[in-house]
């Protein structure tokens, strides 16, 4: 048989029946009896209660038990439950709005880009220390090696390209009067002065080349209505034995890297060997159509 509800009383997740035995035994410690030989659990102090306060516990059992276990306790306890997890999603929403805010204010504009004027310090220091001209110096020395090496081998038509700007011509006096800007009435200027002193390692691949037997041939950026003056300035430079002078036209809309690409697919269709292409942008290799490829370094403009 069950136990009658009412002396049931859950306890350290336990409970306590009616004792076994006689009514005369002793009521056990924290019981007394009813007078009827049955034995009466004193009543539990409420937590966080002590001394007269104790009387204020439930004295009925199955109602401490009812509030301690399952379905019943839990319904008691909803409301409060569900304003604190109210509370903690108000507190974690302004937290995380405070910290939101203020990582904005640290942040500064979106989008703003980093100041040109350090760069520009920065690329003259590059140029003032030497480090540009030891690695210019760098790049020519192996692609001179490389040409002597290739023409050495032997074959028909071996031909090197070279760009021009800040390849074979150095245009760092007008860099530096413009402050690395382009304006391009200085530009004209200064192309039809034919000033533009050589890059001097690269020269010396140039005359390497031609004293190997090796073709030059010349692709730049450069108009067609600017062939003459940059003849001009290849020749006071002591390049003018080159095979052939491949200028932009004057109505052209590509890209100069298209245009190159397409004059060294045009050398490759004659039957020209392109053993090595020289240039400063990256745009001055794109296609291919030359065994070794030697990029020279440019800091101070970017071409496509």
């Amino acid at each position: 048989m069950g136990e009658p509800p009412e002396c049931r009383s859950h306890a350290h997740g336990s409970f306590f029946g009616r004792p076994r035995g006689a009514g005369g035994i002793a009521p056990a410690r924290g019981a007394e009896s009813d007078g009827h030989g049955r034995r009466r659990r004193r009543p539990r102090a409420v937590e966080g209660t002590a001394g007269a306060d104790s009387r204020l516990a439930p004295r009925h059992p199955s109602v401490e038990g009812k509030t301690r276990s399952g379905g019943s306790e839990r319904a008691m306890n909803e409301p409060a439950a569900v304003a604190q997890r109210r509370r903690r999603a108000r507190a974690l929403g302004f937290a995380t709005g405070l910290a939101l805010g203020l990582a904005g204010c640290a942040a500064g504009p979106r989008g703003e880009p980093a100041n040109l004027d350090p760069h520009k310090r920065q690329v003259r220091a590059y140029v003032e220390s030497g480090e540009y001209a030891r690695t210019v110096s760098a790049v020519a020395a192996q692609a001179r090696a490389w040409i002597e090496q290739r023409a050495a081998r032997g074959g028909a038509q071996l031909t090197a390209v070279f760009d021009l700007d800040e390849t074979l011509l150095s245009n760092w006096p007008l860099l530096q009067r413009q402050d690395f800007g382009y304006v391009p009435s200085e530009w004209i200027r200064w192309v039809e002065e034919s000033r533009a002193p050589a890059i001097e390692p690269v020269r010396e691949v140039f005359l390497a080349a031609r004293r190997a037997g090796v073709e030059v041939v010349l692709i730049t950026g450069r108009r067609e209505r600017d062939r003459a003056a940059t003849e001009r300035n290849l020749r006071a430079i002591g390049c003018g034995d080159y095979a052939v002078l491949l200028c932009l036209p004057d109505e052209a809309k590509e890209a100069t890297g298209a245009f190159k690409t397409a004059m060294r697919a045009r050398l490759a269709s004659e039957g020209r060997v392109i053993i090595a292409n020289l240039g400063d942008q990256e745009s001055d290799f794109e296609g291919g159509h030359a065994e070794r490829a030697f990029k020279l370094p440019n800091p101070f403009y970017l071409i496509r």
